[in-house]
């Protein structure tokens, strides 16, 4: 069952629950979701602007719900493992019936965009690049949700032109800061290109450009022809202060050299041989930071399965020379940024994974 946060008295100016989803969204999410409704009352375009953590993607697929009923609406994420997750997450959010036909279009060219289809496919739903398919799967009657990356907006394109899609009745852009420069990303925008007669744009980080950076092909999320005004924004210091997110600290840890030099020296050299030294300099780094501060547990993230695997194995090596004998067992939950989410490396930095019993790390990779 989906979570139920009891919202029985809601912000100040939103109307009661009308949606079987609506007791599924906390208090700030109502009041983002009651900003864009209005805001859509009167324009096409908006954009919303919240921290990590704060629940975007539950937001935009009540938005795009309440938008386009039964309607089309169509998901874009510039990854094909975010795709999974928003899928799940709205799975969880409207449920099957309010999604209706559900299609994924994205390709599959390398490791981790094939990790990803697989996970797609898992939820049982059709992956396809094929823009006859395309047209003829969201034209059926009843409401469609299409889910696609960046990338293969350009197949949805050819879908409308060449074989009669019906325009996308709202259209949502997550992560929407990577679409303002570069021919591909920012098709999106362009209603001759692919037409939509609502779009939300969300993130975390609005980009703007300054100076030089300015040109044709580049354009500021400040560009309200563009990105609409931003009718809601939640900033991290907000979200800290409602308990929505944690607080953190930046660390910034300096690697030399030398440094380098004496752990392999203190490993006789067996560090050198299976470890390169950027990957032990962000061991070093890591390890210094969870002694100094007390870390019991850590999160890292890496470009690939492979680069996660070798740092979970070769940590062990570097951390026995000096690592502090009296401190307790840290676990280290390793991830890379294209194949899992953060909810499934925290499980992982929880499981009974094999501890080092030198240093006393659990290591476990994604």
């Amino acid at each position: 069952m989906p979570p139920d946060f009891g919202n029985t008295a809601i912000l100040t100016g939103c109307p009661p629950p009308s949606a079987p989803w609506a007791d599924r969204l906390r208090p700030h999410q109502l009041d983002a979701v009651e900003q864009t409704l209005k805001a859509f009352a009167d324009g096409d375009r908006v954009t919303q602007v919240l921290s990590c953590g704060t629940g975007k993607t539950r937001i935009g697929a009540v938005v795009a719900a309440e938008l386009a009923p039964t309607e089309l609406r169509l998901m874009l994420a510039p990854t094909v493992m975010l795709l999974a997750q928003l899928l799940r997450e709205y799975h969880l959010t409207l449920g099957d019936a309010a999604l209706g036909t559900v299609l994924v279009v994205c390709s599959a060219l390398d490791a981790a965009e094939r990790a990803g289809v697989e996970e797609l496919q898992a939820l049982h739903v059709r992956v396809t690049t094929d823009p006859t398919v395309i047209a003829a799967t969201v034209s059926r009657p009843g409401p469609a949700t299409m889910l696609s990356t960046y990338a293969s907006v350009a197949t949805i394109s050819r879908a409308h032109h060449e074989h009669a899609m019906p325009p996308v009745d709202v259209l949502v852009a997550d992560e929407a800061h990577r679409t303002v420069s570069g021919p591909q990303w920012r098709r999106v925008h362009d209603d001759t290109h692919l037409p939509a007669r609502k779009r939300l744009y969300m993130t975390t980080t609005p980009h703007r450009l300054l100076g030089a950076r300015r040109d044709a092909d580049a354009v500021d999320m400040d560009d309200e022809t563009v990105y609409g005004p931003t009718v809601y924004r939640l900033g991290y210091w907000t979200a800290r202060d409602l308990g929505l997110a944690v607080p953190y600290r930046l660390v910034v840890s300096l690697v030399s050299d030398a440094q380098i030099r004496a752990i392999t020296d203190q490993t006789h050299g067996r560090a050198a041989m299976h470890v390169r030294g950027k990957t032990i300099a962000a061991q070093i780094a890591m390890l210094r930071a969870a002694a100094t501060y007390s870390v019991a547990r850590a999160i890292t993230y890496h470009n690939t399965n492979n680069d996660a695997q070798h740092f979970a194995t070769t940590l062990p090596e570097v951390a026995r020379p000096w690592w502090p004998p009296t401190r307790g067992p840290p676990r280290c939950a390793l991830a890379t940024s294209a194949t899992s989410t953060a909810s499934q490396c925290a499980a992982s930095g929880r499981s009974n994974s094999p501890t080092d019993s030198r240093t006393g790390w659990r290591c476990c990779r994604q």
